[in-house]
């Protein structure tokens, strides 16, 4: 488990901005209708949108961040526990500790993380339905 606490740090991080990059990129292709069109020299094919319940971007962001959430808060709960199973069992070790205090940190960071995209998105979703 020690060997993946970075992993798990990073992790939230890492989906956000895959999530932002793929959305973002999505989006700029499609047309109005959901579809998007090729059309070459050969043939011609249309890719319906598999997303339609979403009528924007910034509801398809909320969406997805909400399934994130959903899916990190017991994650962040059980490393929680983990963490304070890792004080109780160093039993004052200094070493133990430090790992265990680590731990918390890096839990700690990566909860406020997934909280802070949830925000920003929520505000961001806010502010451009105040403005259409």
């Amino acid at each position: 488990m020690k060997k993946f606490a970075p992993l798990l740090a990073w992790l939230p991080t890492v989906f956000f901005a895959l999530v932002m990059i793929v959305s973002v990129h999505n989006a700029s292709a499609q047309t109005a209708s959901g579809t998007q069109t090729w059309t070459g020299a050969s043939f011609d094919f249309h890719i319906d949108n598999p997303v339609t319940a979403f009528d924007n971007l910034p509801d398809l962001i909320v969406a997805l961040l909400n399934i994130v959430m959903l899916i990190m808060t017991p994650i962040v709960a059980v490393m929680i526990i983990y963490t304070g199973y890792k004080f109780v069992s160093s039993r004052g070790d200094p070493q133990g500790v430090g790992e265990a205090k680590q731990m918390l940190l890096a839990v700690v960071i990566g909860a406020a993380i997934i909280l802070g995209a949830k925000i920003i998105a929520t505000a961001i979703q806010g502010t451009v339905n105040s403005l259409t």
